[in-house]
C-alpha cells in the first residue's frame, strides 16, 4: 500500500471516530435520563430542543470542561473504592436498589455487606443511593444524622 493511502486510511478512520462520537453525543442529549439502549425522547413546549447545531461546539466544551477531573471506571465498586480512595476523593455510589429485579449484574445480600465494610475504612467522602428497605437500614446501621430520605430512595451522607 502506497503511503497516502495509508494516511488517507487514518484520517478516514479518525474522521469516522468523530463523526460516532458526534452522533452519540447528539443522541446522549436528546435521549431521556442518558439511557445508551431503549432510548425514548422527551418533549416540551417551551424553549427548544437539548442541543442545536449551532451551539454544538459550546456544549462539547462544557462537557469537557465539566469532566475534565472526573474518572470514570468499570470495575467492582470496591475494587474502585480501594483504587481511589484518598482523603479527597468523593464517592458517588449508586448500586442497584435492595431486592429490584431488572439489573444486568445480581448484586445480592452479601454485596451490599462487602460494600459496608469496603465504606467503613475510607478515608474520602461518599454518597449513597439505595432504596428505602428494611434491610438497607440494618446493613448500613442507619441512624438520622447520616441519611435522608427521598421519593425515589435513601441518600447516605
Amino acid at each position: 500500500m502506497p503511503a497516502n493511502a495509508a494516511i488517507a486510511v487514518r484520517i478516514t478512520h479518525t474522521i469516522h471516530l468523530y463523526s460516532c462520537t458526534a452522533r452519540y453525543f447528539y443522541l446522549q442529549r436528546h435521549a431521556f435520563g442518558g439511557k445508551v439502549e431503549g432510548r425514548t425522547y422527551g418533549t416540551s413546549t417551551t424553549g427548544g430542543g437539548p442541543l442545536h447545531l449551532s451551539d454544538l461546539e459550546e456544549r462539547i466544551l462544557e462537557v469537557h470542561w465539566r469532566m475534565k477531573r472526573v474518572n470514570i471506571e468499570n470495575l467492582d465498586a470496591c475494587a474502585c473504592i480501594t483504587k481511589y480512595d484518598r482523603a479527597h476523593t468523593f464517592f458517588y455510589i449508586d448500586p442497584p436498589y435492595y431486592e429490584t429485579a431488572g439489573y444486568a449484574d445480581p448484586f445480592c445480600h452479601g454485596d451490599y455487606e462487602r460494600l459496608r465494610s469496603t465504606l467503613d475504612g475510607i478515608k474520602g467522602k461518599f454518597l449513597l443511593s439505595l432504596n428505602d428497605h428494611p434491610q438497607v437500614r440494618e446493613i448500613f446501621a442507619l441512624n438520622p444524622e447520616i441519611w435522608a430520605t427521598s421519593l425515589s430512595g435513601i441518600c447516605v451522607l
